[in-house]
């Protein structure tokens, strides 16, 4: 066995979801089918080029050849998602048993915000996301962004005043009218003036301080 092989062993061995990935698309290249798109669900910042990033770099270990395929033909579109799942407690469980008569630990909840931001960037075609609410994009980062300095931002300064305060979890912080008010203030005099420039940021800057 030659030494790429025994690399590429190892690296199948201790990073199987990229190696399926790879092997998936090496596969393809091999019996003349078409490449397709990856897409990356991780809630990470800049998710598309850092699963590429990952995808590319083992696939030169095996091949360079085959990193070069895959960098000429493959998608890697980026996501941004922002649902809120706070953690389970023993009513949030017991409320769902009620509601779908199961006890599953296992169950969780979540904020009726949801928004899932795709970038329009897929090689073999897509389903009609739009149809279920997704929003497609030429570029995700200016929703990555808003995200991160609405959403974020304001959690980070809720929890460090809270914690000053003596409270601690964010909803206890929600729950103390001057510091709801600052967060408020923050998002819409602060804030608003990057989301405002984004299309659907109006009508985020409407539901999200609340």
């Amino acid at each position: 066995m030659n030494a790429s092989c025994t690399i590429w062993n190892i690296l199948m061995r201790h990073t199987p979801r990229r190696g399926i990935l790879v092997e998936a698309l090496h596969r393809r290249r091999e019996r003349g089918l078409s490449p397709f798109s990856v897409l990356s669900c991780d809630n990470i910042p800049d998710n598309g080029h850092v699963v590429k990033n990952a995808v590319l770099g083992m696939a030169h270990k095996r091949s360079p050849e085959l990193a070069e395929w895959i960098a000429d033909n493959v998608s890697f579109p980026g996501t941004m998602v922002d649902r809120i799942v706070p953690a389970a407690t023993d009513d949030s469980l017991a409320e769902i048993a009620r509601e779908v008569g199961v006890d599953d630990p296992c169950a969780i909840s979540c904020e009726p915000f949801i928004q899932w931001v795709v970038e329009d960037n897929f090689v073999a075609g897509r389903p009609e996301w739009e149809v279920a609410g997704v929003q497609m994009v030429q570029d995700v980062l200016p929703w990555e962004q808003m995200k991160l300095r609405m959403l974020n931002g304001s959690h980070s300064f809720l929890a460090y005043l809270g914690y000053l305060a003596g409270f601690a979890h964010i909803n206890d912080c929600m729950a103390d009218s001057a510091l709801r008010d600052a967060a408020r203030r923050l998002m819409l005099e602060e804030q608003a003036t990057d989301a405002a420039h984004h299309r659907g940021g109006s009508d985020r800057l409407r539901r999200q301080p609340d």
